[in-house]
């Protein structure tokens, strides 16, 4: 009979009890735990009253195609977006370049640089703007013509979408305000995990 107890696969460990209990229990443990309690709770609170408030909104949509190349015609009214880096504006720390590609079997055959500017509520159609009106969309860029045609996916041979392309500020603006300092452009790039590439004589 021992030999089978040996070869038991769900035996209970033993444990080591103190005073009674499993663990040593101390005011310091007991301090952080209470922080952790506090925190989380926070956290969930914050969280909550910004799903509330519709804050951080993440919109989708999707379409559905029975053509072998599928498309969309975009306008103001079935598309627009706000985008942003670090949640501000600031042509003396970035600036944003928006292209319209097409690409036919990995090959480019079309590149539009599109205009873009200030977001504000007239640049969303009926659709979206009781789902943004209390966005701060000040604080963002949109294109300022939607009115394009995206056409088929990634893996198809046909395909085109919307690249946007963010370059550090350098020596001034368009309008001739110096740029922030490399370390400030540096430590913002850094903490918006955007590879950052500058010349050193600049």
């Amino acid at each position: 009979m021992k030999c089978l107890f040996d070869i038991d696969l769900f035996g209970k460990e033993p444990n080591l009890y103190f005073k009674g209990k499993s663990q040593k229990n101390t005011i310091i443990g007991l301090i952080f735990t209470i922080i952790h309690i506090l925190l989380f709770v926070s956290y969930l609170i914050y969280k909550l009253i910004r799903m509330f408030k519709r804050k951080d909104v993440v919109y989708y949509d999707s379409y559905a195609y029975d053509k072998e190349i599928p498309s969309i015609n975009l306008t103001k009214e079935n598309f627009n977006g706000a985008f942003n880096v670090g949640g501000l504006i600031d042509e003396t720390i970035y600036y944003i370049k928006a292209y319209y590609v097409s690409e036919v079997k990995n090959e480019v055959i079309k590149r539009e640089e599109l205009e873009i500017e200030i977001c504000n509520k007239e640049k969303f159609g009926t659709k979206y703007k009781e789902l943004f009106k209390d966005e701060s969309l000040n604080k963002s860029y949109c294109l300022k013509n939607v009115n394009q045609t995206l056409e088929g996916y990634s893996y198809l041979d046909r395909f085109s979408y919307f690249n946007l392309q963010i370059y550090p500020c350098i020596n001034q603006t368009k309008d001739g305000r110096p740029c922030k300092d490399y370390n400030t452009l540096y430590n913002f790039f850094k903490k918006n995990l955007i590879e950052f590439k500058m010349q050193d004589n600049i």
